[in-house]
């Protein structure tokens, strides 16, 4: 085997993630022929292919799945080091992984980052999305410290906890197209257009039987998983959707959707849910548990 070029690694990391040739080639700023040739100088220096081609496109095979953990593992210990490099004249650099799940509202992310920014000592904060099952697994193996969701999912046991973050209240909200059915709410969303949450959601169930109660019909336009998208489509005006009060009061500031009515004693829960060990978690993280537990931190 020849000696390893780690900018080819790179650049099959990129290939990897992006699932061809020419989308990394235009997010690494070079060309896409140039691209194919690191790519195979990288396969000879390895002995091995790490794609399948299927005609014009490629498939990543077993090997290259094999080599693609490792990459990420490598560029992340990088990371670290670079972080370390920046942060040394802070004497010490705390890292905490968090992991959110992907339909919470993108302020509540804000708020977390806000409290470790505000902190005097240097706190690097590693944030990514998931699924709440692939949370779970990331929690249960310590590839995170900590995960936020909408769902106390997790059992409490001898080795995690959940605290809850605090609740907000669900409203429907629309564009100024559906401002009149403010009035006599909730009969007024009769046979209107409306943007559901997806099957798998908690709050779908909850909203259905809220129609249902309410012997409340409408027109199905679309079942959207992603807060992000359901607004944009909100703003467009293709229906109304229900979102918890922290996800939409910026939207509301700003008069791109407004608040069509409340759901009487319905609201969306958030919780924190950590290894149980003090031990096994960063003093950053600790710290805003302890903050958790003493007051709201939904503002």
């Amino acid at each position: 085997m020849n000696h390893l070029n780690l900018q080819q690694i790179l650049y099959f990391k990129e290939i990897a993630e992006m699932g061809s040739i020419a989308k990394a080639a235009s997010n690494l700023k070079i060309s896409s022929p140039a691209l194919s040739m690191q790519l195979s100088t990288l396969e000879q220096s390895l002995g091995h292919k790490l794609f399948d081609r299927q005609g014009r496109s490629l498939k990543i095979n077993e090997f290259g799945e094999q080599v693609l953990k490792h990459a990420k593992s490598l560029f992340g210990l990088r990371s670290e080091i670079l972080a370390l490099s920046n942060n040394f004249d802070q004497h010490s650099v705390q890292r905490v992984k968090l992991g959110f799940y992907d339909g919470l509202p993108k302020s509540l992310a804000i708020n977390v980052y806000s409290f470790f920014h505000h902190r005097p000592e240097g706190v690097v904060v590693e944030m990514s999305e998931n699924t709440n099952d692939n949370l779970k697994r990331a929690l249960l193996s310590n590839r995170m410290e900590g995960v936020f969701t909408n769902r106390a999912f997790f059992e409490e046991s001898a080795s995690i906890r959940s605290i809850t973050m605090g609740k907000s209240p669900l409203s429907f909200y629309g564009s100024q197209k559906f401002r009149k059915l403010t009035k006599n709410f909730p009969h007024s969303l009769d046979m209107q257009d409306l943007i559901l949450p997806s099957l798998n959601s908690d709050t779908r169930y909850t909203l259905e039987n809220w129609l249902n109660e309410n012997e409340i019909r409408y027109k199905l336009r679309a079942e959207v998983h992603d807060s992000g998208v359901k607004k944009q489509l909100a703003e467009k005006s293709y229906g109304l959707i229900l979102l918890p009060e922290i996800g939409a009061r910026q939207l509301v500031r700003e008069k791109k959707l407004y608040k069509i009515g409340h759901l009487k004693n319905m609201y969306e829960t958030y919780y924190l849910t950590v290894l149980r060990n003090k031990r096994e978690r960063s003093q950053p993280l600790n710290e805003l548990i302890e903050h958790l537990e003493n007051s709201s931190f939904l503002t």
